[in-house]
């Protein structure tokens, strides 16, 4: 079987599907990523083949847009992903007719690959980034997205109903589903965040906590705002901070406190295993790299799916939530202390970690999937899914 992935050219985007690229790939499957130049470099990175496909940048398109930050503020983010279709979606469907693909496999925000496949009439299948998304949150951001989607599908002349995915592929760890759906095929997430040589201080005994702050591979001036105030919050702590992702080592952060590292990128998969906390943006993948881990959070939600997030693992009593209007010194310093402290917040975080350890491994997952898109491609009934584990 060919599968051809498309993703959003994030890296949040793309690393979720890694995994199951390689559990495909392991069973015999031919697996190509199309997308920008720097989503096709990481694919090479992590061992996969890559195509590139209308060289966009996201980081540019960011930047260019109005202030995305806000609870409510969906337009920016729905029209990214629109954008970067209306510029990817012919040379995606020339790649569709061209290498012919079995099944084409994307993340929930990319549209240039369910769009060609529909076009192709090639079965697609959704893949999740993990913690669910509130339905209230997708119909906003659809209802944003309305003209610009519309004018899309126009432009191709085809009808929203036939991007429907044939599959969705869900690795939400049961205790924080928002929804149960038997048709999905339900597995483990299992982290990659790309591949580094790692510095050795990085597997030495610690005699201190570690703390990781990140705040997102995207540039966002509240992010910046919050590495530069969680910097100097735990700078008179007995912890040691690692700053990580986009930012980390902005000069405008100035001279960083003597118990604050700043090494660049080091892959969250990685780095997280030798930490004892973590405050970050309540991204996606963030939140599940930090659930793998079994590490109590501090979230500081900045936009879009930001706060659905940290509201679900506060709930959870997994994370300690601080809204950017509160966002201070003292808040991130409390804060930090409460999770470390209080040992429910690592207990939570350990049983939630059980609950993804249980789970289905993309490896048996495979067979599900093979069967949804064999049966989509002859317009069969798909087969029941198996239960998970």
């Amino acid at each position: 079987m060919r599968v051809l992935v498309t993703t959003l050219p994030a890296f949040g985007h793309f690393y979720p599907m890694v995994a199951f690229s390689w559990a495909l790939r392991s069973a015999g499957h031919q697996v190509l990523v199309a997308g920008p130049r720097l989503i096709v470099n990481e694919a090479r990175n992590a061992g996969l083949a890559g195509t590139v496909v209308s060289d966009v940048s996201v980081r540019d398109l960011w930047a260019a847009s109005d202030d995305p930050t806000g609870e409510d503020n969906h337009r920016p983010i729905a029209d990214l992903g629109l954008d970067i279709a209306d510029r990817a979606a012919t040379d995606v469907l020339q790649l569709c007719r061209d290498w012919r693909p079995d099944v084409v496999m994307s993340d929930p925000m990319e549209f240039a690959g369910p769009l060609a496949a529909g076009l192709a009439g090639i079965p697609t299948v959704s893949h999740r980034w993990g913690l669910h998304c509130p339905d209230e949150l997708i119909s906003s951001l659809w209802e944003s997205a309305g003209p610009k989607r519309r004018a899309l599908h126009d432009r191709f002349g085809i009808d929203a109903a036939a991007l429907e995915p044939h599959a969705v592929l869900d690795t939400c760890p049961p205790g924080l589903r928002r929804t149960e759906n038997s048709s999905w095929i339900s597995m483990r997430y299992v982290p990659y965040c790309g591949n580094a040589v790692l510095p050795r201080w990085l597997t030495e005994p610690r005699a201190k906590p570690r703390v990781c702050v990140s705040m997102s591979s995207l540039p966002m001036r509240q992010g910046l705002e919050a590495l530069s105030t969680a910097a100097r919050a735990l700078s008179d702590m007995p912890v040691e901070v690692v700053l990580s992702g986009t930012g980390s080592r902005d000069s405008s952060l100035g001279e960083l406190p003597p118990n604050v590292r700043a090494p660049g990128w080091l892959p969250h998969d990685q780095l997280l295993s030798a930490c004892d906390a973590v405050v970050h943006h309540g991204g996606a993948g963030s939140s599940m790299v930090s659930l793998t881990k079994a590490l109590p959070q501090i979230v500081v939600p900045q936009l879009g799916d930001q706060f659905a997030n940290a509201e679900q693992l506060e709930r959870r009593g997994i994370a300690h939530r601080i809204a950017v209007s509160d966002l201070s010194e003292d808040a991130v310093a409390e804060g930090v202390e409460r999770v470390l402290e209080d040992p429910a917040y690592r207990n939570n975080a350990a049983e939630l970690r059980s609950e993804i350890e249980a789970m289905r491994s993309p490896t048996r997952a495979v067979a599900e999937f093979e069967s949804a898109a064999r049966a989509a491609s002859t317009g069969a009934t798909p087969p029941e899914p198996v239960p998970a584990p």
